[in-house]
């Protein structure tokens, strides 16, 4: 899988995405 480079995307999208966003997105 690509755990790494999802980190670092929610990263970035956490900058842009508020946490609730963000959460919906991945889940």
């Amino acid at each position: 899988m690509h755990n790494r480079n999802h980190r670092n995307m929610i990263k970035d999208l956490s900058s842009f995405f508020p946490m609730q966003e963000l959460n919906k997105h991945i889940y």
